[in-house]
């Protein structure tokens, strides 16, 4: 039920983005209609509408092309975030820190939960090292690019 949820949740903006490209398209054929009239008036309004329309469908049509490149597997994983002091002595710890710190707003991400795993603080309010496990939507497509003193780690 658990992985059903997630596929009709990633899903979902995509069906209905085809739903909204069909609702223009069918626009499309009525301003058509309309343009092989006889009023006049409504086919300088159709002929004006039209290229409005367009836009419209080639934008979504590129949306829709990006949308359905294959992502990541790992995307939707949960992380392990390590975060150690480098080389630098109390100033690395100082900067691994205000790092740390930094990060704690990751917790007020709307369906993201980070719980801290492990502290290693030095007497001068610095990190040696910290470890946070996050976990929620596509937590690792956002953090998967992190690196240097501090890395990211895919669950299973």
């Amino acid at each position: 039920m658990k992985d059903l949820s997630r596929r009709h949740a990633e899903l979902a903006p995509l069906a209905a983005r085809v739903r909204q490209l069909l609702g223009l398209e069918r626009e499309m054929a009525d301003l058509d209609v309309l343009l092989s009239g006889s009023d006049a008036e409504m086919r300088g309004m159709a002929a004006a509408e039209r290229p409005v329309v367009s836009q419209k469908v080639a934008a979504l049509e590129e949306d829709l092309r990006l949308e359905l490149v294959p992502k990541d597997p790992n995307d939707a994983r949960s992380v392990f975030l390590e975060i150690r002091a480098g080389a630098g002595g109390d100033e690395a710890a100082l900067f691994r820190g205000r790092t740390s710190a930094a990060l704690y707003p990751i917790r007020r991400r709307p369906r993201v939960a980070a719980e801290l795993v492990d502290l290693s603080s030095t007497g001068l309010k610095g990190v040696k090292q910290a470890i946070l496990f996050i976990q929620g939507q596509d937590v690792f497509s956002w953090l998967r690019y992190e690196g240097g003193v501090h890395r990211v780690h895919a669950c299973p």
